[in-house]
């Protein structure tokens, strides 16, 4: 049997599918990394009002930390549950990374927004906003 087919052969009845997908193999040794967060809206652009964005992870278990100063996340950073959001209310930079104790961490998931205004009304004044940003009074 090919030695190769064997491991993988081997690895497939130890780890689920998805667990393979974080699989890597480095010279004779495997080990299994932390699936990478996702960010939710990843659409990375400018928005007229605050974004609640969802950090998520697919591996069980992991410790999702993240940052919005643009560096790249450590476990020294503020952590996040899986699913919940960080509220973005102003330009910035969020940085998503995980961390398992028994996995290699993951890679890091960025996401740039923009907010560009929101619109406040006083008494007795209307405002318009169209579709292109343009502010009518």
């Amino acid at each position: 049997m090919n030695k190769r087919f064997s491991l993988s052969a081997r690895l497939a009845r130890c780890f689920s599918q998805s667990a393979l997908a974080g699989l890597f193999i480095s010279g004779v040794a495997a080990y299994a990394q932390v699936a990478t967060p996702t960010l939710a809206p990843r659409a990375v652009g400018a928005y007229p009002v605050t974004q609640g964005i969802a950090v998520s992870c697919a591996t069980p278990e992991a410790t999702l930390y993240y940052t919005t100063n643009g560096n790249d996340p450590a476990q020294t950073d503020r952590t996040i549950v899986s699913g919940q959001t960080v509220t973005v209310n102003r330009p910035m930079t969020l940085k998503a990374k995980a961390f398992h104790t028994t996995l290699g961490e993951s890679a890091v998931v960025e996401g740039s927004y923009g907010i560009f205004g929101q619109v406040t009304g006083v008494a007795q004044h209307s405002l318009a906003l169209t579709t292109d940003g343009t502010v009518w009074a």
